[in-house]
């Protein structure tokens, strides 16, 4: 088994409990949509959640070649961006059926929005990661993250639902903007 192997399989394992997560309070959710009055702000952060996932799971790949050698100091940082999907993934969405009683807005206004904490801590710790990599500090990767990171701090801090909203329906149409045009390369 190749270094890269290796450390493809320990971050494979944090992403997919997490993924597998999500999945598993989706179909809780649906299962209990007769009670629970599901809500499209929680789902829409959860997809975009689920996207960064899917991302970073696909980047890894091709991460062996920029990384002159797997030793801690560029496998740590790697590790902790993972367990910060993790952590938002883990948050977002409820994952018990009693945790279903206030709905899905309830539930997100309660426990869901600090999902956002660490996916923002996630973007922004992409910044230094990218300029290690290569990429100018001044770029449009980092430039996307710090819009992404503020979009998800006003959907923390608001208590003004109209921001709320603006910034759930922005921060998915940024973030898939980025993905189809700014982020094609693996650090980004």
């Amino acid at each position: 088994m190749s270094e890269l192997e290796i450390i493809t399989l320990a971050l494979s394992l944090i992403l997919g409990l997490s993924m597998a997560q999500m999945l598993s309070s989706v179909a809780l959710a649906f299962r209990a949509r007769h009670e629970c009055r599901p809500h499209w702000i929680p789902l829409t952060w959860a997809v975009s959640i689920f996207l960064f996932h899917v991302q970073f799971w696909f980047s890894v790949y091709d991460l062996d070649s920029i990384v002159p050698a797997w030793t801690w100091d560029w496998f740590g940082p790697i590790l902790l961006l993972a367990v910060l999907l993790f952590l938002s993934g883990a948050v977002i969405l409820p994952s018990r059926e009693r945790d279903l009683a206030e709905g899905l807005l309830g539930d997100f206004e309660s426990h869901g929005k600090y999902a956002l904490v660490p996916i923002s801590f996630y973007l922004a710790a992409f910044i230094p990661m990218n300029v290690r990599m290569g990429m100018p500090w001044v770029s449009a990767a980092n430039g996307l993250d710090v819009v992404l990171v503020c979009l998800a701090g006003v959907a923390i801090l608001t208590k003004r639902a109209r921001l709320r909203t603006a910034a759930t329906v922005l921060f998915p149409i940024v973030q898939v903007w980025g993905v189809l045009f700014v982020w094609s390369s693996p650090g980004s």
